[in-house]
């Protein structure tokens, strides 16, 4: 798959920029440090070398807890992601990966090895639902309390591979600035899809998740940690330990949205969807976490023959709104949100937004990168206008960009970048076909957006691409397009 194989070169690249730091003799990293590992038998310049047979000691302060269910690997990738540690699924609840730390708040970003899905755990529960494909990248931001990460793994929705290749551990804080959580918990329709970090496409070849984009709407503040899960239910949701999780983390004052229906309304009646839903409420809030019910998204093909948009309603979303009600939480009817977007922008624009699978087919229920970020946008603006303050000061508009204080205009081939920000901001324009190839000044060119206006005028000239416009957050233009640094209309 062409997607893969890219995004397997673009992580190869990010983590070749890494700078060189070995494990310490002790744990007891600082504020900003990172501790880089690569998982497998080849030795990398800068980072700690952990085979199969590495167990963990108190003198080196990092390692296997046991190493009889595990071996080394060869892998796709290159660098540190062309080997991996493999670990026999069948005894996967046996093992852990463990480091002392002291306890603090760590971003933890743990590379895979040659697998099809698989579940990453912390202190025994599962944090990262369905890391998928070989050599990406699932990141999570999480306290360690007890002075030892404990790193595990388990079989995620499909497969039996557990490899992991990489792993880097960068203390954030202490414990006492932790962030404020929102847990989302749902089903595919707010899942994270990966490659999770690479720059976002225009074109829609890549599927994800409105609870993957939802951060980007948030305040600096509150961190998203999302639960959700390919093919999951609010039974599925209890049953596979993902709640149990929820519970393990949150935090009085935490936040947890929850948002199934799709796939309920296909295995369960709607008594026994609408008690699972009550379960979920009344659990998280007897943890001291605030619940809000969600409703799913539209499909594409709830247009009819006329291009009219008709709002369906084959998702249990009567009895979400009823488990809202009788439990004195907040409802969202996301869904209605999403049909009255997906209305005013017609059909061609709709349909743009969902996922084109990579064989071609079009999928009318699952979005887009783009378009997951449209219903996170939405969702947003929603609890707002519901009364739910956490979720103000951030929003701005969004465009075609993963960044949404930069919009897109089209014109012909041609497209504008239009700064909605109330301050000025500086891009660079990319024009490097593969971003692990080395870049060069004559592949950048310099922009500044004064705020709210189009990109004023620079020197005269046109940049084809392959194009990247980077920002904090760094999206694709894609091929045969032509970025006019004229200023537009």
């Amino acid at each position: 798959m062409k997607g893969h194989i890219a995004a397997a070169a673009l992580t190869a690249a990010i983590l070749s920029a890494f700078p060189a730091a070995a494990a310490p003799e002790t744990m007891d990293i600082k504020d900003g440090d990172t501790l880089f590992f690569d998982f497998g038998a080849a030795q990398e310049y800068g980072w700690t070398t952990v085979d199969a047979k590495t167990k963990y000691s108190p003198g080196s302060g990092y390692g296997f807890n046991m190493v009889s269910f595990s071996e080394n690997e060869t892998c796709s990738g290159s660098g540190v992601l062309s080997d991996a540690v493999n670990i026999n699924s069948r005894y996967c609840d046996r093992v852990s990966f463990n480091i002392d730390l002291s306890p603090g708040i760590y971003e933890l970003s743990v590379y895979s090895g040659n697998i099809s899905y698989m579940t990453v755990c912390l202190e025994g529960q599962p944090v990262i639902p369905n890391l998928e494909f070989n050599n990406t990248e699932g990141r999570i931001e999480v306290p360690i309390t007890d002075g030892q990460l404990n790193l595990g793994f388990q079989r995620g929705s499909s497969g039996i591979e557990l490899s992991v290749s990489a792993l880097s551990v960068t203390r954030k804080s202490g414990l006492e600035e932790r962030r404020k959580r929102v847990f989302v918990c749902g089903d595919s329709l707010a899942a994270t899809f990966y490659p999770q970090f690479i720059s976002q496409p225009l074109e829609t070849g890549y599927r994800g998740g409105w609870g993957q984009m939802l951060g980007t709407f948030l305040p600096d503040g509150l961190y998203v940690h999302n639960m959700s899960s390919i093919g999951q239910t609010a039974k599925g949701f209890i049953e596979s330990g993902m709640l149990e999780s929820v519970l393990y983390f949150a935090k009085p004052g935490d936040l947890a949205v929850i948002s199934f229906g799709y796939n309920d309304s296909l295995s369960c009646s709607a008594e026994e969807y609408k008690d699972n839903m009550i379960r979920i409420v009344n659990e998280l809030k007897a943890s001291g976490c605030i619940p809000i019910i969600s409703s799913g998204l539209c499909e594409s093909d709830e247009f009819d023959e006329k291009g009219e948009f008709t709002k369906k309603n084959n998702r249990y979303e009567a009895e979400a709104a009823a488990a809202a009600a009788e439990c004195g939480v907040k409802y969202i009817d996301l869904h209605s949100a999403h049909a009255r977007y997906l209305r005013s922008i017609g059909h061609d624009s709709a349909t743009a937004l969902f996922w084109q699978q990579w064989n071609g087919t079009a999928d009318t229920l699952h979005p887009n990168r783009n378009g997951a970020g449209q219903a996170a946008r939405l969702f947003t603006e929603e609890c707002i206008k519901n009364g739910i303050d956490e979720f103000s000061g951030k929003l701005n508009g969004y465009g075609l960009s993963d960044d949404p204080r930069i919009k897109c205009r089209t014109d012909g081939n041609t497209i504008y970048l239009e700064n909605t920000a109330p301050n000025e901001l500086t891009l660079q324009l990319v024009t490097n076909k593969y971003r692990s190839k080395t870049l060069y000044a004559s592949d950048i060119t310099h922009v500044t957006l004064p705020p709210y206006d189009v990109v004023e005028p620079q020197p005269e000239t046109e940049i084809y691409a392959p194009l990247y416009v980077r920002t904090s957050r760094s999206f694709i233009i894609g091929s045969e397009i032509c970025i006019d640094l004229g200023k537009g209309e």
